[in-house]
């Protein structure tokens, strides 16, 4: 088990785009270990209904939890932003940090969206839903990222670190059927390399570290819309994990990034080739359980909730997270 450095005190921590999938699994880790969180949905009543009921979740593990979490629950506050909106940003930004009492130490750039209507050759979709994909994945990380860095820097005393989530595509691959997502994320890591890159070659160096978070597949809306059922079984199956995993595996490690006050651009990883090798031994197996049935419906609970309340779920965030 590697022992992952801890922040000496507790983060102060924004999570954009996490009242649903993935961005939600993350606040709920962040507070799980004693962080103060705020997320952001563009509703400001999703947002609000989000963080209640992660603050009654997280509070309820951790009275019952003997693990290596903290022991107490950060506040969680939910506020409206609208990535695709400059001025929204800088409004939640100023917003978010107030909320956390005049500091802001992490920002995760979670939000996104496909297309709708699941996967379809580019021809087939609507140049609007295209612009829309742009405007969310490409352009509301941009804005996040400029809002977040200037926050940072002039806070006292300076710092901070921020944290855009890539997807398929980000690594230059081909994204059949997602052709607007994979440009969109394949420019998010350009973004985050060259946002490192530039704030370290400024005179003096911002002291504000852009990192990049690789969830590999994570079992959302997002990545099920459209799918086959057999790719459901299959795909899915072998590479794809909850988002209460995926967070448990990068939480710990995005927390050492900070503990360790760099390097001044990380890249964490949940799905590698040597991962993905041992994925496929696991399913060929079957030592991993199967998400769907033979139609493609699924075979997991419904709610995070519930997920996490299976022995499945709880084993699964450990191993994940150790």
């Amino acid at each position: 088990t590697t022992a992952w450095a801890a922040p000496p005190r507790p983060l102060a921590v924004l999570i954009v785009g996490g009242s649903r999938g993935l961005g939600r699994a993350l606040a709920r880790e962040f507070a799980v270990r004693g962080d103060a969180v705020v997320l952001t949905s563009r509703s400001a009543r999703a947002a609000r209904a989000t963080a209640a009921e992660l603050a009654a979740e997280v509070q309820k593990e951790n009275s019952n939890s003997s693990s290596n979490n903290s022991g107490r629950s950060g506040p969680i506050t939910g506020l409206a932003c609208d990535v695709t909106k400059p001025a929204s940003v800088a409004v939640a930004l100023r917003a978010a940090q107030t909320a956390l009492g005049g500091r802001l130490d992490v920002a995760v750039c979670s939000a996104g969206i496909v297309p709708p209507g699941g996967p379809r050759p580019l021809a087939d979709v609507r140049l609007a839903d295209v612009s829309a994909t742009i405007a969310t994945n490409l352009s509301g990380v941009a804005a996040c990222c400029g809002a977040g860095v200037a926050a940072m820097a002039a806070q006292t005393p300076p710092g901070g670190h921020i944290f855009v989530v890539d997807g398929a595509g980000a690594g230059g691959r081909a994204v059949p059927g997602f052709a607007a997502y994979g440009a969109a994320k394949a420019g998010v890591a350009s973004l985050a390399r060259s946002l490192a890159a530039e704030l370290a070659a400024a005179s003096p160096p911002v002291p504000v570290g852009v990192h990049t978070l690789s969830p590999g597949m994570v079992l959302t809306p997002l990545l099920l819309e459209g799918a086959s059922a057999a790719t459901k079984r299959t795909a899915f199956g072998v590479f794809a994990e909850q988002p209460e995993t995926v967070a448990a595996f990068l939480v710990p490690r995005a927390r050492s990034v900070v503990a360790r006050g760099g390097p001044r651009s990380a890249a964490i990883r949940l799905l590698t080739p040597a991962t993905a090798a041992s994925k496929v031994v696991a399913y060929a197996l079957g030592r991993r359980p199967p998400y769907f049935d033979d139609d493609g419906a699924p075979l997991y609970p419904p709610s995070p909730a519930d997920r996490l309340a299976s022995p499945a779920g709880r084993d699964a965030a450990g191993r994940a997270g150790a």
